[in-house]
């Protein structure tokens, strides 16, 4: 027997889609990848974010204050992420850094994360950054938890530096998702074409003009219906 082409099947749940539904890291926080091991994903959407004024924030309001609207903000965005079918995968500095198994869902989070994020009582308002990148990765397990390496990982952390306050920054391998295409049309925007540290095609959207709720597309996502 031959085996003559494979195809990615969508009633499968593989390692890295479980990897990124909040309800199994919940349930199952030890299923980890071996230690010194790495699983191949052929696709992962990440989404970071980052406090666009978090320096003048510790400098006006002090450790202390500053901690407790930065403590609100993360469960804050963890919530939200989780809501809108991703898994938050690390803090890095006063952001996240996000995965979702698909792209239209980390575009609806992205793009409305900072107006839902505006009802909260402390640090609802702070200006953010907000950047993401989707394509082949590597799972593995860092110091007890899921992370992911490789070019998205690498760019989704480095695109911030392209986004200015209340902007997003999504690579064009993501816009390419029929579904993502489908939100932006519906939105009207079109964004700016930006470049990468590497020459990486990006489009930047300013957000403060976007609904609190992104419109969801027909079809459920299979992280919602897995």
């Amino acid at each position: 027997m031959r085996l003559e082409r494979a195809i990615e099947r969508e009633d499968a749940l593989t390692a890295a889609r479980a990897a990124a539904i909040p309800l199994f890291r919940q349930l199952f926080p030890h299923e980890l990848v071996s230690p010194g091991h790495a699983v191949s994903v052929s696709r992962v959407t990440l989404v970071a974010t980052e406090l666009a004024n978090a320096d003048r924030l510790h400098r006006e309001l002090g450790e202390e204050r500053a901690f407790a609207m930065l403590h609100e903000h993360l469960r804050g965005l963890e919530e939200r992420i989780a809501l809108e079918g991703g898994a938050v995968v690390k803090v890095h500095g006063d952001g996240v850094v996000a995965s979702f198994t698909e792209p239209v869902d980390a575009v609806r989070a992205a793009l409305s994360l900072e107006k839902q994020l505006e009802r909260l009582p402390l640090s609802g308002g702070l200006p953010m950054r907000v950047s993401v990148c989707s394509g082949a990765a590597m799972v593995a397990t860092v110091n007890e938890r899921l992370d992911y390496f490789g070019a998205p990982a690498r760019l989704v952390l480095r695109a911030l530096s392209l986004a200015a306050a209340r902007q997003v920054v999504i690579t064009e391998a993501t816009i390419a998702d029929p579904r993502v295409r489908a939100i932006l049309a519906r939105l009207g925007v079109s964004g700016e074409a930006v470049r990468g540290p590497e020459g990486e095609a990006l489009l930047r959207f300013d957000t403060h003009a976007m609904p609190s709720a992104v419109p969801r597309t027909d079809r459920p996502s299979r992280a919602a219906s897995a």
